[in-house]
């Protein structure tokens, strides 16, 4: 129906369980004529037990993404592969693995259009915040009959999840009920952690854009670090996030974590689309002594991002023998011409996993100055960065970079690491 159709031209990707492919084999397309946007697909699957001829291995029209356990029918996997799907496979398949995944890619709105086998886990995982559910004037009975939402696992009517901020809408002879989940902090919450993103950083309660609004809103100011740059005052109902772990981890400390590029501190992130220029050569890098000069070597090129350019040193050309390499070469300009950092990391960390052969042999000795001398020419380079930076110091605050998986980047290896 329109309704659903209208969500789905707005969210970034849209997931489906296998028993909707199985039992529905939909398009997940809209139903307009013409360009428009169409979000990507995924179908997750731990079994893989799905049709080879659904709708929904056509990218044609739209991508396709299969999520599913590591190991499971390679054979089919292979075929699909072969059709332009994209497979990731996860140690354990759970909505909030696939949650992460998402939010690592970068797709800020995550469309779950499940049945209830799916739809159970989505909830206790709180992977959800607002629920479109239709309440049609029809009766099924039976032990057997469908339900939206399988088992949570309640024995009492006292555990039943409260659905708030609930508005009701007749849709044909349907009823549409919008609300959202109490794990979510509800609507104001969800537009003031988009606005932090976003750099719109106004107090919860105050806020009065809507939330597609937020999202796509100034990114020129968000980019240069200009709207986003220092921590927020009063923080509202924001709290109910980001701002509580904080505190608990921390205490009183003036910490400021970043990770991804529409965090608060965004702008420090080497995930922040700040391009700088650097050679292909990381000798010639290294043996520069003052801050990277674009003008001192024919090799130089542009790198989209500081994520860019680090994974594609690992593959980088001029301590051994990569020179002639054609296959750490592919690597090297595969990494360089990624859409997005988080595809330039995921393309470096898989060729890590998969070829380490191709990386150069001095890379743990060496890696730390490659990261400095991106930094140095990131912040060089760009004001709205180096403001916040300055800022940082300035007021003393203790720089985290929040990822949850890196060891040695990330917040969890202590003591805590500032790279500045």
């Amino acid at each position: 129906m329109q309704a659903v159709s209208n969500v789905i031209k707005s969210a970034a990707v849209v997931i489906v369980g296998g028993n909707t492919v199985r039992r529905d084999n939909p398009r997940l397309t809209t139903r307009r004529e013409g360009p428009c946007h169409l979000p990507v697909r995924v179908v997750m699957s731990r079994s893989l037990n799905l049709p080879e001829d659904a709708e929904l291995w056509d990218v044609t029209s739209a991508p396709t993404i299969l999520m599913t356990q590591k190991g499971a029918k390679a054979g089919f996997q292979a075929k699909l592969r072969d059709r332009g799907v994209e497979v990731v496979e996860f140690d354990f398949l759970t909505p909030e693995a696939v949650s992460e995944y998402c939010y690592e890619r970068g797709f800020l709105q995550v469309f779950w259009e499940c049945g209830g086998i799916l739809a159970a886990p989505c909830i206790s995982g709180s992977v959800i915040h607002k629920i479109m559910a239709f309440v049609a004037p029809k009766i099924i009975g039976g032990s057997r009959a469908p339900t939206p939402v399988g088992d949570l696992g309640f024995v009492e009517m006292t555990q039943a999840v409260n659905v708030t901020s609930t508005q009701w809408q007749q849709v044909g002879p349907d009823l549409m009920l919008t609300g959202y989940l109490p794990t979510s902090g509800g609507p104001l919450a969800l537009e003031a952690m988009l606005a932090r993103g976003a750099g719109d950083l106004t107090h919860a309660s105050s806020s009065t854009e809507s939330a597609s609004s937020i999202e796509s809103g100034d990114r020129d100011d968000a980019r240069d670090g200009r709207a986003c740059s220092g921590p927020q005052k009063e923080r509202g109902a924001v709290s109910t996030s980001r701002w509580v772990r904080n505190q608990a981890k921390y205490g009183d400390r003036k910490v400021a974590q970043f990770y991804k590029a529409w965090d608060e501190w965004g702008s420090l992130s080497n995930f922040s689309p700040h391009p700088i220029e650097l050679s292909t050569k990381l000798d010639e890098v290294l043996a520069e002594e003052e801050a990277p000069s674009s003008s001192n070597t024919s090799n130089t090129r542009l790198w989209r991002s500081v994520e860019h350019f680090y994974q594609a040193m690992k593959f980088g050309v001029g301590a051994n023998s990569f020179d002639t390499d054609s296959a750490a070469t592919a690597v090297m300009e595969a990494i360089a011409s990624a859409e997005s950092p988080e595809e330039a990391a995921r393309i470096g960390r898989f060729a890590e996993r998969t070829t380490p052969w191709l990386m150069r042999t001095d890379w743990d000795s060496v890696k730390l100055d490659v990261m400095y001398k991106a930094l140095q020419a990131k912040f060089t380079t760009h004001e709205g960065p180096r403001s916040m930076l300055m800022e940082s110091s300035r007021d003393g605050w203790e720089l985290v970079e929040a990822s949850p998986h890196d060891f040695f980047w990330g917040h969890k290896l202590p003591p805590f690491r500032s790279m500045t």
